[in-house]
């Protein structure tokens, strides 16, 4: 296990400020089947991109009607946003400042493997009491190897960046102990550094 620092932390969001252009590039295609998935379950159409980057899933929602508004630690990633016409705010998913039950669905894509195992816990009570009752979080992880979490600072040609890796069965634990029912849970292949297994949740507040 490697420990996050607040070193860490900042490298991780200078390495999105930085990678802002390329990844808009790299990530260019819509997970569709996933996104038609989500938004098939939601109650309503007030969504939070959590971590939404530049803003790439936050746009096909708009255009299917939704009304998407994206959150992330990189100003880059969120001036990014704007520029394409996408309410979009600087904020840090270990502290979140929205009120509560705003929210019909929350889409949180390769987003909280960024956050230690210890502040997960927090981060989907917080996610709860920002959802509508009935609420759907969609969570994209990578699965750890073993049967235990794991966490890395991997270094690329890209830059630094920290991840945190849950075994599909515990993070199904998890979500149910913070207040959800898991509706789906779904391993899609491997990762884009075909190293491990990336997997989809849908759970519903209860």
């Amino acid at each position: 296990m490697v420990e996050r620092t607040e070193e860490m932390k900042k490298i991780t969001t200078d390495f999105y400020d930085n990678f802002a252009e390329k990844y808009w590039a790299k990530h260019a295609k819509y997970p569709v089947e996933s996104l038609k998935k989500f938004i098939g379950l939601l109650p309503g159409r007030s969504i939070l991109d959590l971590g939404g980057g530049g803003g790439r899933d936050a746009l096909f929602l708009g255009a299917a009607g939704f009304n998407p508004i994206c959150a992330d630690l990189s100003p880059v990633m969120c001036r990014k946003a704007k520029e394409r016409k996408l309410p979009a705010v600087v904020m840090d998913q270990e502290k979140l400042a929205f009120r509560l039950g705003v929210f019909d669905g929350i889409w949180a894509r390769s987003s909280l493997l960024h956050s230690p195992p210890e502040v997960l816990p927090g981060i989907l009570a917080d996610l709860r009491l920002i959802l509508k009752p009935r609420g759907v979080l969609f969570l994209g992880m990578k699965a750890s190897i073993g049967q235990y979490v794991e966490t890395e600072f991997k270094t690329t040609e890209n830059g630094s960046t920290y991840y945190c890796y849950w075994p599909t069965y515990r993070l199904h634990g998890l979500l149910e102990t913070c207040g959800f029912e898991v509706w789906e849970l779904s391993i899609l292949g491997k990762d884009s550094f075909n190293e491990r297994n990336y997997f989809e949740t849908y759970a519903v507040k209860e």
